[in-house]
């Protein structure tokens, strides 16, 4: 919902491209640069607890979006920064944690079919909050969405509601016990073989998938 409303918002704010594109950068940034120190925390205090921070810097920078809108003009830009900082911060800290904390809670035999349904249902609930996203503020506004940036304001207020249900859902998640199993002998889960990773190819991985990365955001324009 947020990724398709905020930029309209924006619009109708009177931001121009290239300011709407600096707000989008800075978070995607902050999310690059965070990945690895979330890594190592989730080694301290565990996979939930991160995941459960990450949901509350998402509920509050949901808050902080549609709030900036009545912030001075002079202060908007750098509030808007904020919140595109803290989204994607709280997201770094759902989604690094999110792959090893499955892992965990599913045999060997099944992890390929529970990621494979992660990904579905990523795509599914997506689609969902595009469709809401896109409907929300011509059915709060009528015609005023396509001059006035308040039905997008008001729209942008109803993804805390979303991300409480789901911050209320992760009461029920606890830290894994156990080390995710090694696949039985004879089985048919297979696994394929890699060295020990050395910095060059560490790099050359991350360049590989960056570029795979850039090429899909750039030709989506997102």
């Amino acid at each position: 919902l947020n990724s398709v409303v905020l930029n309209l918002y924006l619009l109708r704010l009177g931001y121009e491209a290239d300011g709407i594109g600096l707000i989008n950068a800075v978070g995607t940034a902050a999310f690059a640069l965070a990945c690895v120190p979330i890594g190592r925390l989730t080694r301290r205090i565990g996979l939930v607890k991160v995941m459960r921070g990450g949901m509350l810097l998402l509920m509050f920078s949901a808050m902080l979006a549609p709030l900036t809108g009545w912030a001075p003009a002079a202060a908007r830009t750098g509030l808007f920064m904020v919140a595109s900082v803290l989204t994607q911060l709280g997201q770094a800290c759902i989604m690094v944690p999110g792959a090893p904390y499955m892992a965990a809670l599913t045999k060997p035999d099944l992890r390929a079919h529970a990621f494979s349904l992660q990904s579905v249902s990523f795509a599914i609930f997506g689609f969902v909050g595009s469709m809401v996203g896109g409907l929300l503020p011509s059915l709060l506004g009528g015609d005023a969405v396509r001059t006035e940036a308040w039905p997008f304001q008001l729209t942008l207020f109803a993804s805390p509601l979303f991300l409480a249900a789901g911050a209320f859902n992760q009461r029920t998640m606890r830290e894994p016990e156990d080390e995710p199993e090694a696949p039985a002998p004879g089985s048919a889960h297979t696994t394929i073989p890699v060295r020990n990773p050395d910095g060059r190819m560490l790099i050359g991985l991350i360049l590989f998938f960056g570029l795979i990365d850039f090429l899909v955001l750039v030709g989506v324009g997102w």
